[in-house]
């Protein structure tokens, strides 16, 4: 993770409306070369405002690049892990991080940030918040456990020194 800022899309799945009329407006392309070594993805919206357009045609669809994109059918854990792990495994090292979710209304930030949380936090469906807390807590735990498991050796010379 070299780069300052990452630019990151994920195509929400579609609602049950939309699934009819847009099955073929967003497509997802993960390209084999992009900066330097790295990956990156394409997405291509058809645009039916270009005369003669099909929605099966890619060259009638607008193209932007990213970092990493998402389709529809990625899982919440795939995100998590290619995306959002890695910042958060910065932030534990010390590293100063922000994750940020932008779009328009109904684009779906709260559907991969937060998730379905309504049975608990460990459910396939949490988003990117519950996962990255749970993340931060477990880390912190196995810390606490790793410095409970090493004595101290300090400990000892005190009680030397005490006459104990």
């Amino acid at each position: 993770m070299s780069d300052t800022v990452r630019v990151v899309t994920r195509i929400r799945p579609f609602i049950k409306n939309e699934a009819k009329e847009c099955s073929s407006v967003v497509r997802v392309f993960q390209n084999a070369q992009g900066r330097g070594d790295k990956t990156t993805a394409t997405v291509r919206v058809y645009d039916k405002a270009i005369k003669g357009s099909s929605a099966e045609d890619l060259d009638t669809h607008r193209s932007f690049s990213f970092d990493c994109a998402f389709g529809p059918e990625a899982s919440q854990e795939k995100v998590y892990e290619e995306a959002v792990r890695p910042i958060i495994m910065k932030c534990l090292e010390g590293f100063n991080a922000t994750i940020l979710a932008y779009g328009q209304t109904s684009s779906g930030k709260t559907h991969t940030m937060m998730g379905d949380i309504t049975t608990t936090t460990d459910s396939a469906q949490a988003g990117m918040t519950p996962r990255a807390i749970n993340h931060i807590f477990n880390y912190i735990a196995s810390c606490l456990k790793e410095q409970m498991a090493v004595p101290d050796g300090d400990d000892d010379k005190e009680d030397k020194e005490e006459g104990g």
